[in-house]
């Protein structure tokens, strides 16, 4: 089913694709990841968008009138531009909700389509049929966006050479070049020599990059052409940055709170928000690396793993959220002792906090044996004899 509020939304600039076989495209809305398996494609900012303008996961580079292949490999005027890696579920997402996107609160395996897995055109949108301006309410006028710049025949057939930045572009690669930035114009024998231009290394995951009309004005002279023939279109300059998958760090959170409730049944949270990750694209696993607990705070270092290789990690700083986070070692707490269906209750001091366990071990006020229970809501130890 083509997600229903991307489906109003189509344009004639927009193609239905959909998958063949059991995976899925992915998009982020509002920080979070939302997979679809029918919805409409289009190029914005030169890169790969939902019809409703969701970014699509890993971002992938297009210009308008691409086309996208059943294997993933997107071509721009002919050229290869990205490649569309789908995710794959253990099992099914929950969904669609009612804009027609699903969720998973697995994590979802980043592949690049093949076998029994296919991209194939559902149909080209038709533009949309206006509603009647009958009795239509008015409404906020709405924001369009600028027209793109257009190039001059007369200068390009002169020998002149145009350039139009793309909108913050995402790139792949070690290895940055004009063409991966912005549109070329100039004659078929002097294109490739500009599209290969090489502005340098890509930047770090994470980490934006401008290149503006010097810089590129600066390369162009050093590759021996002549600038004064070299104009800019729009923008003099952009914000590079590297392609690849975000990891929020709410997914850190849920690694480390994982591996710290395996021993018991401790419950931590994470006290501050941290930033997201940006990595390589590719199977992508968290996985706890050390641990240390000291009293009510633990500290969990997660490791970023991108197809088997470690990547980078965050170590986080937790706190304690179960019951025996309220008790302290020292206190005189309430002890109740059941056995079966009779319960005695008496008092006992605090003598050792198993945060990581989740248990309570008090000395009975009334003698010298030591207990150990579970922390209840109330204040109380629960033993259970």
């Amino acid at each position: 089913m083509v997600s229903v509020l991307c489906g109003l939304l189509l344009s004639p600039a927009t193609t239905v694709y959909r998958i063949e076989g059991d995976a899925y495209f992915r998009f982020v809305r509002e920080g979070r990841a939302v997979f679809a398996r029918s919805i409409g494609l289009r190029s914005e900012g030169g890169r790969l968008v939902s019809a409703c303008g969701l970014p699509l996961v890993p971002s992938v580079s297009a210009q308008p009138g691409f086309t996208l292949d059943a294997d993933g490999t997107v071509r721009s005027a002919g050229s290869v531009t990205g490649r569309v890696m789908v995710a794959t579920f253990a099992s099914s997402p929950s969904g669609p909700d009612p804009s027609g996107f699903f969720r998973s609160a697995a994590r979802a395996q980043m592949v690049e389509p093949g076998g029994t897995v296919r991209i194939v055109a559902a149909t080209t949108a038709p533009k949309p049929v206006q509603p009647s301006t009958d009795q239509v309410a008015p409404s906020e006028p709405k924001e369009t966006a600028p027209p793109q710049p257009m190039p001059d025949p007369e200068f390009l057939r002169s020998g002149g050479v145009e350039v139009s930045f793309q909108d913050e572009p995402k790139v792949t690669g070690d290895s940055l070049t004009l063409g991966q930035i912005a549109t070329v114009f100039a004659r078929a024998e002097l294109a490739p020599t500009l599209t290969g231009l090489d502005l340098g290394p890509t930047p770090a995951f994470g980490v934006a990059r401008t290149i503006d009309r010097t810089f590129v004005l600066g390369r162009l002279r050093l590759a021996g052409v002549e600038v004064r023939s070299v104009r800019f279109l729009g923008p003099l300059r952009t914000t590079v940055r590297r392609a690849g998958q975000d990891v929020p760090h709410s997914e850190f959170v849920e690694a480390a709170v994982a591996y710290l409730a395996k021993g018991g049944s401790a419950q931590w949270e994470s006290p501050t928000p941290g930033p997201t990750m940006t990595v390589p694209a590719g199977e992508l696993r968290l996985t706890a690396e050390t641990s240390s607990t000291n009293g009510l705070e633990a500290s969990v270092t997660v490791g970023v793993y991108v197809d088997g290789k470690r990547f980078n990690g965050r170590t986080l700083r937790l706190r304690s959220t179960a019951p025996v986070a309220s008790f302290r070692v020292g206190s005189v707490v309430p002890v109740r002792v059941k056995s079966g269906s009779v319960t005695v209750q008496t008092r006992g001091r605090v003598v050792q906090i198993d945060q990581r366990g989740g248990t309570v071990t008090v000395q009975l006020v009334e003698s010298t044996t030591r207990v150990v229970g579970t922390g209840t809501p109330d204040g109380a130890v629960e033993v259970r004899a």
